[in-house]
């Protein structure tokens, strides 16, 4: 792995703003310039409360990909 996101997961309600930190973590020996893109695309989650009330945390709604 080339980078750290942080925060790897997080919930953004409508209206709301929210900063990734994203930072490289591959080798201080780079022989060229690289180039990457970072793709963030939105999963649907269920806004419905859980049936057993026993269930708390947040569910991932979006995903972070990085390529060249």
């Amino acid at each position: 792995e080339e980078f750290s996101i942080y925060p790897e997961q997080l919930e953004l309600k409508a209206g709301s703003t929210r900063s990734v930190k994203v930072t490289w973590t591959g080798s201080r020996e780079i022989e060229k310039e690289l180039s990457y893109r970072l793709a963030i695309t939105e999963l649907p989650i269920n806004l419905k409360k859980p049936e057993n009330n026993s269930q708390t945390g947040t569910q991932l709604n979006f995903l972070m990909e990085i390529g060249r």
